[in-house]
């Protein structure tokens, strides 16, 4: 699924913070929290790993198929909102 830019304003359900980790670790560790969590509900994901932001999520994100959206909130911080969907 693309990314959903009307996710930046929604509030998360769950928050998860993998700030100083490089993949895989910081898409597994959101992988392994969306499959506990119910469907509807929102993650967000705190990284400073530019890679996994680029390439690793949207990678998994579009095989879930669970809209996403990535908000810079400081050089080398971003926030990943997913929404479960399935």
């Amino acid at each position: 699924m693309a990314e959903d830019k009307n996710l930046g304003e929604v509030k998360p359900d769950e928050k998860l913070d993998v700030t100083g980790e490089t993949c895989p670790i910081p898409e597994t560790m959101a992988h392994k929290r969306l499959k506990k969590m119910s469907v509807g509900q929102v993650l967000e994901v705190y990284t400073d790993h530019a890679a996994a932001v680029e390439n690793s999520f949207p990678s998994m994100l579009n095989k879930l198929n669970y809209p996403y959206c990535v908000t810079k909130i400081a050089p080398g911080e971003f926030i990943i909102k997913i929404k479960k969907t399935s």
